[in-house]
Formats: structure tokens, sequence, C-alpha cells
């Protein structure tokens, strides 16, 4: 047994990297299956966050365009009107108007525009009509547009001329 006192003689240590990597079980270099693995589900994890934002990007891109086409839509509506209502004032013509609320507290109206003809003016010579009808699927409305001349009633077709209006009122001023 040694003394306390007495000073051990020094151990030196070397290190020798080749003989540590021949016997950690690897005779090549290369990479594990486990840094495989993790590599993988990193590249996986990045390709997943790139993917998620291009569908975000192009979800947001093609709600902007339907609504870029829907507000043209709306608005061309809205000129048709103006003119049939312009053209109606010019000539004096008759213009009815008949509000209602739907179930579900959506307004719509009917509008009918007479152009009246004959000696006296009694005659209807051409009819407009404006009406918005309930699309109980998209709970909102459809607005529909319809000329026909008055000796051939049932000819004359509903045209759509604007879909997802939420309100539409007519009031006399």
């Amino acid at each position: 047994m040694p003394n306390r006192n007495e000073v051990s003689p020094k151990r030196t240590y070397s290190y020798d990297c080749r003989k540590a990597f021949r016997n950690s079980g690897r005779m090549r270099p290369g990479l594990s299956l486990l840094e495989l693995l993790v590599t993988l589900a990193i590249v996986a994890m990045i390709s997943v966050a790139a993917l998620q934002l291009f569908n975000n990007t192009a979800d947001g891109t093609r709600r902007l365009q339907e609504d870029m086409v829907r507000e043209d839509t709306i608005e061309h509506c809205m000129d048709r009107l103006v003119e049939d209502l312009a053209a109606a004032a010019a000539n004096n013509i008759q213009v009815r108007i008949k509000n209602t609320v739907l179930d579900y507290d959506r307004e719509t109206a009917h509008l009918t525009i007479i152009a009246e003809s004959g000696a006296r003016r009694s005659i209807p010579s051409r009819l407009v009509e404006w009406v918005a009808m309930p699309r109980d699927e998209f709970e909102d409305l459809v607005l529909y547009r319809r000329v026909y001349p008055t000796k051939n009633r049932q000819s004359a077709k509903y045209i759509p001329m604007c879909e997802g209006v939420y309100s539409f009122v007519v009031e006399e001023i």
C-alpha cells in the first residue's frame, strides 16, 4: 500500500483517434441510420411548412380573384339597373316597387318598369322586371332581370344578373 505522503509517478494518457474509430464499430466513414432519419425528419418538416405556406397563398389569391369577379358582376348589374331607371325617368315611364323581408332577415324587392304606348298611354308595350330571389343553399339572393313585350309574356325568361347579393331594396325618392 502506498503511503499518502509519497508522490505517485505521473501517468500519461494518449488518445489514438484511429484506434478509437476502429473500436466504435464503424469501419467506413459515412452517416449512421439515426443521422439519416433525423435529417430526413428535418427536411420533411421544412417541406411541409413550405407547402402549407404555398397553399395559404394560393387560397388567398383565389379568394381575392373571386371577390373581384363578384364585385365586377354586381357593378355591371347595378349599371344595367341604373340604365333601366334612367330610361324610365327620361320617358315618364311607370315604375312599381314591392319590397319584402324574407324569413332569414334578408330584404328583397320586385321592381317593374312599364313602358306604355297608345293614344292615352294606357296600353303597356314593354315591361322590365328586376327581382331578387333567395338561394337557400348559400343564404343569399340572386338578382334577375326580365324584359318582354306585353303581348308575349310567356316567352320571356328571367336572366340571372348577379348572385351573392344579401339585400336588394328599392326606395322611392
